[in-house]
């Protein structure tokens, strides 16, 4: 991705295209009435949307979505769309998740943008979106000037990103009509949570961290806009019409949907999911507990512990940052919190030779079963997530019986 060459690769022809919306050309002054009645013709210009299937890396596992216009009288054929700006480093997965990715508008002829796809192997469908002569030459209006301020925002899942730029892209130059969703897809007609799984379905680590980063937010009822992924957008828009000031209403898209590329990336599913490391971790800790009392294994119990603290704490510290800065998922409660926390190792480092600190382990164990009932308080907290939560459980027990058994 290289937005600045691509912008200044695009700088002549979208001033090409200014001086044809105002009645010039850089090559001639045409017949004024000639080049307004062509200008009025529904297919001067045309504006699509074009949804790609979901890609192998991680921010690319729900799809892309972006806006191709085209005027072939002139031929021009552009795709303009919200990227990340993206280093390759690992501080680019830190801002990905805490909604901080520098983005912005790029623009790519059509050709070269399809390539990008056409070699990872996914599928593009083009919808072609029904809008007036005026309202597509304002569409691209506004996008030439979005595609003039460069990285100037930022990524994130809700706000930012591929669909609400499209979809304010469409609504926003509409004057005096608006889009009107008669009926939502069925997934985004779930509470967050649900939904946010349901988008998430082939990608698991990824439904792990948003899910351990989402917070309470999973159990509001967002608006359903900003649920909406690039593989539910052309269902959405089929669903939708135009509303004049009149009240007539015609279809938001026209003509037929058209498959420009045929998917042929077979992802492959890791067996390393959330939900295996956390079953493998209760079933490696159930063991390991049972010769700690069977067979005097109380070294390699102690030495677990400790290593299991210290994960358990560094990965608290990284979702209370997460939870702290992130500009999407801040100020609100995570239930998180509770599984993945620095306050246990704390409580070790600090308290462990004092005579109570079996009955503080035996209370943390206790909330972390309500962490393992949360379907009945919450629905942040996923199948990976309770297993998790019972496996750290049956260590907070185990050593609130030792420490039980010692100042006896």
């Amino acid at each position: 991705m290289q937005p600045l060459r691509i912008k200044k690769i695009l700088t002549r022809a979208a001033m090409m295209l200014l001086l044809l919306l105002t009645g010039v050309t850089a090559s001639a002054q045409p017949d004024e009435a000639a080049l307004d009645s062509l200008r009025q013709r529904d297919d001067f210009v045309t504006a699509s949307l074009l949804v790609a299937t979901p890609g192998p890396h991680l921010y690319s596992a729900l799809g892309h979505c972006a806006l191709r216009m085209e005027c072939p009288a002139f031929g021009l054929d552009y795709c303009f769309s919200f990227e990340m700006n993206s280093g390759n480093d690992a501080t680019d997965y830190l801002n990905f998740f805490k909604g901080q990715s520098p983005s912005g508008i790029i623009a790519m002829e059509t050709p070269a943008y399809l390539q990008r796809f056409k070699d990872e192997g996914r599928g593009v469908t083009q919808y072609t979106l029904n809008l007036t002569p005026v309202q597509k030459q304002e569409m691209w209006r506004r996008l030439d000037n979005n595609l003039m301020e460069g990285i100037s925002t930022h990524f994130d899942f809700l706000y930012h990103n591929c669909t609400s730029t499209c979809f304010a892209a469409i609504r926003g130059q509409l004057l005096d009509e608006h889009l009107e969703v008669k009926e939502w897809p069925e997934m985004l007609r779930l509470r967050a949570a649900f939904t946010l799984q349901a988008h998430t379905r082939h990608a698991p680590w990824l439904q792990f961290a948003l899910m351990t980063i989402g917070g309470s937010k999973a159990d509001e009822d967002a608006p359903k806009e900003l649920c909406v992924a690039p593989e539910d957008f052309g269902e959405t828009l089929a669903h939708s019409v135009i509303v004049s000031a009149d009240g007539t209403e015609r279809p938001a898209l026209t003509g037929e949907v058209r498959q420009l590329l045929p998917q042929t990336l077979q992802l492959q599913p890791t067996w390393l999911t959330p939900l295996v490391l956390a079953a493998t971790l209760l079933v490696l800790l159930l063991l390991l507990t049972a010769g700690e009392w069977l067979w005097g294994w109380r070294r390699l119990a102690r030495a677990t512990d400790v290593v299991l603290l210290v994960v358990q704490a560094l990965l608290g510290v990284l979702l209370l940052y997460l939870v702290m800065v992130s500009n999407l998922f801040g100020q609100h409660w995570n239930w998180c919190l509770l599984i993945f926390s620095p306050l246990p190792l704390l409580a070790w480092l600090c308290c462990r030779r004092r005579g109570w600190y079996g009955r503080l382990a035996l209370l943390y164990g206790g909330i972390l079963l309500l962490a393992v009932a949360s379907p009945l308080i919450t629905a942040q907290l996923i199948a990976a997530h309770r297993l998790t939560a019972a496996a750290i459980a049956v260590r907070c027990f185990s050593c609130a019986w030792a420490k039980n058994r010692k100042t006896k």
